[in-house]
């Protein structure tokens, strides 16, 4: 039987394991992509009338708002739907290269399973962590944790890993992209100081 899209956010934040058990009859990417689609436009939604609200509400307040001094065509509320859009594009496209990427050291650790179940298994891990992103502060941390701990789950038990490798698979690019975002913020802040110093 075919999990319906509520049964499957359930599955995925009660009982993880036998999710990705239900999925595996799933032969193509198609349907795991469109549950992060429907799930992100509904969060990005939300999150904009939240902005959008907050921002009336300071501008009711005095709070300098710039819908408070522009009205509704201030630079916030133009250019969000396009921040949006191109953020649910860029998410798209890193849907695949997060599976690939995953893929490759799958392969690496002779997990079985092709690129397809890897697919599935790193979008509909983003899902929870997409739903968890909208609370405050710490969303976002506690949803990129349960993002990788489902991916494990997903990964040990479609490619046939152990428990180790499966974390293996996880965390390495998981680390290799903080330490590349971690350099890049060094180089940045080097940058800046001796921009500063040239004065």
């Amino acid at each position: 039987m075919t999990l319906g899209f509520f049964e499957k956010i359930g599955l995925l934040f009660s009982r993880p394991t036998n999710f990705f058990h239900d999925i595996e009859k799933e032969t193509s990417l198609g349907p795991a992509l469109v549950m992060y689609l429907i799930v992100a436009v509904v969060i990005q939604a939300v999150s904009y009338l939240f902005m959008l609200s907050l921002s009336s509400t300071m501008s009711i307040y005095g709070r300098g708002s710039i819908i408070g001094l522009y009205g509704y065509n201030d630079p916030f509320s133009m250019f969000m739907p396009i921040l949006i859009i191109f953020g649910l594009i860029a998410g798209t496209v890193g849907t695949f290269i997060c599976a690939a990427i995953l893929h490759l050291f799958v392969i690496i650790f002779k997990g079985s399973g092709d690129y397809v179940d890897t697919y599935k298994i790193s979008t509909y891990s983003a899902v929870p962590a997409i739903i968890i992103s909208v609370i405050p502060f710490i969303g976002g941390i506690l949803g990129g944790i349960y993002a990788i701990v489902l991916a494990v789950l997903g990964i040990r038990e479609t490619h046939d890993l152990s428990t180790g490798k499966a974390v293996a698979v996880v965390l390495i690019p998981v680390g290799i992209g903080v330490l590349i975002a971690v350099l890049i913020v060094i180089t940045l802040l080097a940058a800046i100081i001796g921009s500063l110093g040239a004065f």
